[in-house]
């Protein structure tokens, strides 16, 4: 629906969405705490805002509503998120990629997030692993498709431009569908925003928040 113009609007939903993810990211370092239950650090939004409202009021606090309301609201979403994804991922090996079952895929998912959750420690070793190796894979295929297309770049931005601001894709679907579908693809790619990467980012040990 948004055409090539929706992806103008992911280059500027990551640039906020990078600014966004890097603060919640560091303030889930600088408010983690000690987790007694898998050992290491826990945190992210509900954390930093109920120790927020904490300094603010000047005592300690049981409950901080907006804190509470941020998990409810988060662990419905992420479990959305996870069914989409498992989804795509039970979609790819079956029609685009092995012919495998979806059934088999999602045992397969469904054991490595039982690892995950049950095992202490293991979602940090496993983004350890995971990923750097994920970001250059990402990055050298990226730097692969635009040197092997370097000849069609000039008018892939041409048309990224023109479509992102273009009469003929507000007349055909609105200028809102285009910047949402672009938005909404920008924001699903990094989960900026979304508030689950700074509980990841509460859970590793550094020697600084900003690192």
């Amino acid at each position: 629906a948004g055409g090539a113009g929706a992806v103008f609007w992911m280059w500027i939903t990551a640039l906020i969405g990078s600014s966004t993810a890097f603060i919640e990211a560091t303030l889930a370092q600088l408010y983690k705490e000690k987790d007694p239950l898998y050992g290491g650090y826990r945190g992210g939004p509900a954390y930093y805002i109920h120790r927020y409202w904490e300094e603010k009021q000047g005592r300690k606090r049981k409950k901080v509503l907006l804190s509470v309301l941020f998990a409810i609201s988060g662990l419905i979403c992420w479990c959305g998120i996870s069914q989409v994804i498992g989804n795509s991922v039970t979609a790819s090996f079956q029609k685009m990629l092995f012919d495998i079952p979806a059934l088999y895929t999602t045992i397969v998912l469904v054991v490595i997030a039982a690892v995950i959750v049950l095992r202490k420690n293991a979602t940090v070793k496993v983004l350890d692993i995971l990923v750097p190796v994920m970001a250059v894979l990402y990055f050298v295929i990226t730097l692969f498709i635009i040197f092997t297309n370097l000849g069609s770049m000039p008018g892939v931005f041409k048309r990224i431009f023109e479509e992102a601001f273009g009469f003929r894709q507000a007349a055909a679907g609105g200028f809102g569908v285009v910047l949402m579908n672009g938005v909404k693809r920008g924001l699903f790619s990094n989960e900026a925003g979304s508030g689950s990467a700074p509980c990841a980012a509460a859970a590793a040990e550094c020697d600084s928040p900003v690192k």
